[in-house]
């Protein structure tokens, strides 16, 4: 589903509601930002108070992100895509030996994402897994929107 049927979804939702707040809403959400972080940010910005979308129902509309997830020393990165990064996280934190962290995320699924693999497939090591040079992090800085994101999610 395009951005523009899933704000158009949003506004079926919350008919009437600004598409500016619904963008902004629909990319907090995606980053995997907590319910109450987006609540008490949103309500703050704009004295709104944001009703609670279940998950399943929010599935619908969270676009797809590519996100960039490194090792803590910050040598590898991961580039994939998710509606829920921070879920994808917490998924690869469980099967990694050390910890990560997301490092940013831009919107975009997958033809976003295998052209981002295209254009760094000479720092490829393994699958999604590249080598976290300067290249990566001058493309997240002028591309990406850098994560704000917890740090870290242990387990």
């Amino acid at each position: 589903m395009g951005n523009e049927r899933k704000l158009r979804e949003m506004n079926r939702i919350y008919p009437g509601s600004d598409m500016t707040l619904l963008t902004e809403y629909i990319q907090m959400v995606a980053r995997g930002m907590p319910f109450n972080e987006v609540q008490e940010k949103l309500g703050n910005l704009h004295g709104i108070k944001w009703p609670h979308i279940d998950q399943a129902s929010l599935q619908s509309v969270r676009p797809k992100m590519v996100y960039f997830i490194s090792d803590h020393h910050e040598e590898t990165v991961k580039i994939g895509i998710s509606n829920n990064i921070r879920m994808r996280l917490r998924y690869l934190q469980m099967s990694s030996p050390v910890a990560l962290k997301v490092v940013a995320n831009v919107v975009g699924g997958g033809e976003v994402e295998a052209g981002i693999h295209e254009t760094f497939r000479h720092l490829r090591l393994h699958g999604e897994w590249f080598r976290f040079g300067e290249e990566i992090r001058s493309w997240i800085t002028e591309n990406a929107e850098v994560s704000n994101m917890e740090s870290q999610v242990t387990t």
